[in-house]
Formats: structure tokens, sequence, C-alpha cells
């Protein structure tokens, strides 16, 4: 059986309502858009690198498969947009709203997402650091209306704990002549 591969020429399960595509590739690469206005706009593979978006508004739009390489984007506005397949890495969100938006399969490696609002959000096999996904679970709530998947199931926040360290009771670490291999076999 074939895995389900997203189609980016099919419309969104959102039924988002797009403005009209203006050009057939968007790439700006450390381009300044700070508080702009992108709600509604169909950005689907569009690609900004090292951009500053802070406080940008994105609600509504489709960004599958677009790629937010290294951006600055605190405070943006990402309510209600579909950003399945889309590739975040090293991208500060920090304060970001991101109710109800469909992440599936978005990968978000070394991204900071402090202080989201993700109610209602789904993030069905999104790649998220570890310690980024427990901060999201800390808030985390509801249930996406166009998937149905609920939110802290799509973070797998049942599965996640804190760490907190090996030495719980105050123990030492015991360390004998054969608890190693350091400097070659042990005798």
């Amino acid at each position: 059986m074939a895995a389900d591969v997203m189609d980016v020429n099919e419309p969104s399960i959102m039924n988002l309502k797009l403005k009209p595509r203006t050009q057939e590739v968007i790439l700006e690469t450390k381009a300044e858009h700070i508080n702009e206005d992108f709600s509604h706009e169909d950005l689907v593979g569009a690609i900004y690198t090292e951009g500053d978006l802070r406080g940008s508004d994105f609600s509504g739009s489709d960004l599958r498969a677009a790629i937010f390489s290294r951006a600055v984007m605190p405070g943006v506005n990402l309510e209600g947009a579909d950003m399945s397949n889309s590739f975040l890495d090293y991208v500060v969100l920090r304060g970001s709203n991101m109710r109800g938006v469909i992440a599936r399969e978005a990968n978000f490696v070394r991204s900071d997402l402090g202080d989201c609002d993700v109610t209602d959000a789904d993030f069905t096999e999104a790649v998220i650091d570890r310690y980024q996904a427990i901060g999201l679970c800390d808030s985390a709530s509801g249930t996406n209306p166009f998937t149905g998947v609920d939110t802290r199931d799509s973070l797998g926040c049942e599965r996640l704990k804190r760490y907190e360290g090996f030495n719980k009771e105050n123990s030492k670490v015991a360390v004998s002549k054969g608890s190693g291999t350091w400097g070659g076999a042990a005798n």
C-alpha cells in the first residue's frame, strides 16, 4: 500500500478562501516584511530564507510545503493556516498565534515555539524538538475542526516527560574496576 502523499495541486482540506496568486514562484532571501499582511494568500511552496517577518499576518493562508528557513517570525498570526508539509528550521515563532492550524508532517527542527497558542491545532507526524513539544503541551488544548485530531494527541503530550535527572535520590554513580572499558578492557 502506498503512503499518502500530499498533492499541492489539490485544494486544502480547510476550504481556505484565498486571494489570487500573483506570481508562480515565490523565493525571497533576507527580505524584510515586518507587520505585513499575508492573510488568505496562496503561498504553497513559497520560500522565505533568513527573512524578517515579525508580527506579520498569515492567517487563513495556504502554506503547504512552504519553506521558512532561519526566519525571524515572533508574534506572527498563523491562525487557520494550512501548514502541512511545511519546513521551518531554525525559525523564531515565539509568541505566535497558531490556533486551528494544520501542521501535519511539518518540520520545526531547532525552531523556537515558546509561548505559542496552539489551541485546536493538528501537529500529526510533525517534527518538533522534544523540549519545544513539552512546552507546547503545557497549554495545548482542543480539537482541530477539519481533521478531528486532538491537539494534545497530535503533539504526543501523554508520552512526553520533562527530564528530571538521573540522580533523584542524591545517590552517587558507582564506578568500579569492571564498570567500563575506558583505556582498554576491564580486568
